[in-house]
């Protein structure tokens, strides 16, 4: 009896350990491809940027095309505004539901405004088809967060929740 209990022991432990480094890295993974899609948003090199959205979303916003210009025509609208860096901050739990793992992963963005730098903060959606070895990324945005993309994307767990968004922070630039 005692060998069984031994046993089974071993097993859970064993897919415990598999499990938590299976997460770790899906975590690694989801952190790299993000750190590349942010650094093409800073660059300007909306193409790029533009293949870590989820094709569903894309398609429903006129293709890939449609998407690149409306990215430049947004950015080339503030003259004096100049994206300085965005920093990944805190990852959620990850989920498994509707054949995708999923999670979400607060950032924040700095940009230089005239003389001031100012500082945003959101949390992106982050979806995997292949438990974390490829990802796309969704910003929920301000006008009604996770629940319109919910229309488009179904798919999108009412597991994930996204924390209140602070307003921007004002620095004068130094």
């Amino acid at each position: 009896m005692s060998f069984i209990r031994m046993l089974c022991s071993v097993v859970l432990l064993g897919i415990a350990f598999s499990s938590t480094a299976q997460m770790a890295g899906a975590s690694d993974s989801l952190r790299r491809q993000a750190t590349r899609m942010e650094s093409s948003f800073i660059r300007g090199d909306f193409v790029s940027y533009v293949h870590y959205f989820p094709p569903k979303l894309i398609e429903g916003m006129g293709g890939q095309d449609s998407v690149v210009k409306r990215l430049i025509e947004s950015r080339n609208s503030v003259a004096n505004m100049k994206y300085d860096s965005v920093g990944l901050d805190s990852l959620s739990a990850f989920i498994n539901d509707s054949g995708l793992l999923q999670t979400t992963l607060a950032e924040h963005t700095s940009v230089t405004i005239g003389q001031n730098r100012v500082v945003f903060r959101t949390t992106l959606i982050c979806l995997s088809p292949d438990n974390g070895v490829h990802w796309t990324f969704v910003e929920p945005g301000d006008e009604g967060g996770i629940y319109p993309l919910r229309v488009w994307m179904p798919e999108i767990s009412t597991k994930l929740t996204i924390p209140f968004q602070p307003p921007p922070q004002i620095f004068p630039k130094q």
